[in-house]
């Protein structure tokens, strides 16, 4: 093959491989796909799932002092891809739950010029230690049609679980 000849070089590459379409191909196709990858094939199998629940409570009927509002929420991811694309085990699911909840109330003051903003989060998993998250921001309202807004706060994000047990192998 003489140098920067892409077209024989590619036909020298493709001696021996079967041409995509024919009864060749399609065999060695249908081999490699039939197969989960973990024994050398090319098939996922992903019967993976998540949960996922939250829930809101305005307290405004029951506090009356400033707007309350708390909040969470649950998820559960359950992966079960027989090792083919996560590092669970054939018949043994990986579980794991994700927990947060939430404290945010809010003031207006000075004939509602002001509005005071504070607020707190809270993150866990089953693989991470919890992590709270607060929040905090004034808004002052001269006229109608402009806001000066100040504001502190700080985030946590929890890692997918997905991230975390893929087979990248």
């Amino acid at each position: 093959i003489t140098a920067n000849n892409y077209d024989s070089a590619r036909a020298f590459a493709n001696i021996g491989m079967p041409a995509p379409g024919s009864e060749a191909f399609n065999h060695v196709w249908d081999s490699i796909i039939s197969v989960p990858i973990g024994d050398g094939g090319g098939k996922f199998m992903d019967q993976s799932s998540r949960w996922h629940t939250e829930a809101q409570y305005d307290f405004s009927n029951v506090i009356k002092v400033a707007d309350i509002i708390a909040g969470g929420n649950i998820r559960t991811t359950y992966f079960n891809s027989n090792g083919t694309v996560l590092i669970d085990e054939p018949g043994s699911p990986i579980v794991v739950n994700e927990y947060a909840a939430y404290l945010q109330a809010t003031k207006e003051i000075l004939n509602e010029k002001v509005k005071l903003v504070a607020s707190v989060r809270y993150d866990a998993s089953d693989n991470f230690n919890g992590e709270f998250t607060p929040r905090f921001a004034a808004v002052y309202k001269p006229d109608n049609k402009n806001f000066i807004r100040a504001s502190y706060q700080s985030g946590f994000r929890m890692p997918d679980p997905l991230y975390q047990y893929q087979n990248i192998d």
